[in-house]
């Protein structure tokens, strides 16, 4: 897994490069992590070829408030469909990623927990902004700029809890498979809008097509995973097709909208608002 870290706090970006690698080493997966210090320098890296299966984006950089958003829409201009995790220290930029399709949300206070910027809890990795740092599954930490093993298990558990989703989202199945009368049809998973339930029918639907077919909301929604938000009890909204909410409402890429019920309400705020409240 190769991820970037963006932010203009060298201190920050040192934590959450740790606290990556650290999880890296206690679940034995490899990641490679290049670190950025601004939207403008990671622009550049683009330029030159830099390719991520996952962006940390800090929201405010020196370069400007907004200077992660326009980081964000940059790569979704040039068509770089990476998973975009938001990195904030205010809570009020929560929705300003569905336009992106941003798939996490994270307050500093999250990631960092009671290690500040400036805390000697470890020593530094020593990489300029800009650097490559490959760990394998194979190495230890406490080499070649890591942790040390006995902090291995230190990782901030939210932000375990993304990189779990994180992992699962980039290893897992690609498409929805139901049966339609006597067919058995695969939709992808990344074009799905919402579902809708009717009595004992499901109703599928994407920008562009919509199907039938007999099941449950309940199982759909094991199948779908955690990617798919049950918002009432008779839809269920992609979280990547989500563009914008309110407690009564979810607007969805294309104009369509769905409703949120009184009873999955606060839930749907926690999970909107990924547990930042």
């Amino acid at each position: 897994m190769r991820i970037v870290i963006c932010d203009d706090e060298p201190e920050y970006r040192r934590l959450l490069h740790e606290r990556i690698l650290q999880y890296a080493f206690s679940q034995d997966f490899e990641t490679e992590i290049a670190e950025f210090e601004s939207g403008e320098q990671l622009i550049a890296a683009l330029d030159a070829g830099e390719r991520a299966d996952v962006y940390f984006l800090d929201i405010q950089m020196e370069n400007g408030d907004d200077d992660g958003i326009r980081a964000a829409k940059e790569l979704r201009r040039r068509g770089d469909n990476g998973l975009i995790v938001y990195v904030t220290g205010f809570i009020d930029y929560a929705q300003t990623g569905y336009e992106v399709k941003a798939f996490r949300y994270l307050l500093k206070s999250q990631i960092y927990g009671t290690a500040a910027p400036g805390r000697d809890e470890t020593e530094p990795f020593g990489k300029e902004p800009g650097r490559d740092e490959t760990v394998s599954s194979g190495k230890e930490p406490g080499k070649d700029g890591t942790a040390g093993k006995e902090g291995a298990t230190l990782y901030n558990d939210k932000l375990a809890e993304v990189l779990s989703a994180i992992r699962k989202e980039l290893a897992g199945e690609e498409y929805f498979a139901f049966r339609a009368g006597r067919e058995t049809l695969r939709v992808e998973k990344g074009k799905i809008l919402y579902l809708e339930s009717i009595k004992r029918q499901l109703y599928l639907y994407t920008e562009k097509e919509s199907f039938c077919f007999y099941g449950s909301l309940e199982q759909a929604e094991k199948q779908l995973g955690e990617s798919f938000l049950r918002c009432h009890k008779s839809y269920l909204v992609s979280l990547r097709q989500i563009q914008g909410y309110s407690r009564e409402q979810i607007s969805l890429k294309g104009g369509a909208a769905v409703p949120v019920g009184r009873v999955y309400a606060k839930e749907c705020m926690r999970r909107l608002m990924l547990e930042m409240v």
